[in-house]
């Protein structure tokens, strides 16, 4: 399938779902099972560090250099970070706790979308059950894009195409390890990395309406992306029969 095609699939089986599925998503992004929203509160938390830094900056400066500037500037703005700053770190511990197990979850609501079967919202707790194994896939996928990405920003880049597969498969074989799901999913990306790129390259346009909302447009964004990866993974399988398997309904 084609990037068109893959965005085509995905509107399809999100139609007369995009309730559900957008609710499923902020609540899979708040749990840290999707990157977007991650991205999102670091960019929040980065802003507020970088606005407070400029204000106790110019209130730091000669006040008669600034006068004109400093009668603007919002001297209460660093309440309102004291206030954002909490939440992210929280934000940030749940993510790293729940991640793995919310993930999985969340691949189990898009195949059950994808297939055409109920799609609910407490698929995104079914792998509780696999808490260690979800938080250790999670933990390792994190910990090998940080080495890459240390020698290399482009290194880390293409091997998070490498590992994106990692959880689906682990989705529809609960009994991987860990690093088998991860080396799955490097084996089954072989030379369809770039074709994953051009997918997300092809929703850059509705990105960036998103950024000018404020992020807003990333509520609907995200499970319109995430629906468009499922298609993507079943039609990877299907063209590569690497990994030959029925998708799981649910956990054992």
């Amino acid at each position: 399938m084609t990037a068109k095609e893959l965005r085509a699939n995905a509107r399809t089986h999100l139609k007369g779902r995009w309730g559900m599925s957008i609710l499923v998503g902020i609540v899979a992004g708040l749990l840290g099972a999707d990157s977007t929203y991650q991205a999102y509160y670091s960019s929040v938390s980065t802003a507020s560090n970088t606005v407070e830094q400029t204000v106790q900056q110019v209130q730091s400066m000669d006040p008669s250099a600034v006068y004109s500037t400093a009668q603007n500037l919002p001297v209460s703005f660093d309440i309102s970070t004291i206030q954002v700053s909490p939440l992210v770190s929280v934000l940030g511990i749940v993510a790293f706790l729940f991640g793995g197990a919310v993930a999985l979850g969340w691949c189990l609501y898009n195949q059950n979308l994808n297939h055409d079967r109920p799609a609910e919202f407490k698929d995104l707790f079914v792998y509780f059950n696999m808490f260690g194994k979800a938080f250790l896939t999670n933990l390792l996928v994190g910990l090998f894009l940080l080495l890459w990405t240390l020698l290399l920003i482009v290194p880390g880049i293409i091997m998070s195409f490498a590992y994106s597969q990692t959880f689906y498969i682990m989705q529809e074989n609960p009994d991987m390890k860990a690093m088998e799901a991860i080396r799955a999913s490097k084996e089954l990306m072989k030379g369809y990395k770039w074709k994953l790129f051009c997918l997300d390259l092809s929703f850059i346009g509705w990105a960036l309406l998103a950024i000018l909302t404020f992020g807003i447009g990333f509520v609907f964004l995200t499970p319109y992306v995430e629906q468009a990866h499922c298609a993507f993974y079943n039609n990877l399988k299907a063209e590569k029969a690497a990994i030959p398997m029925e998708p799981a309904a649910a956990a054992e």
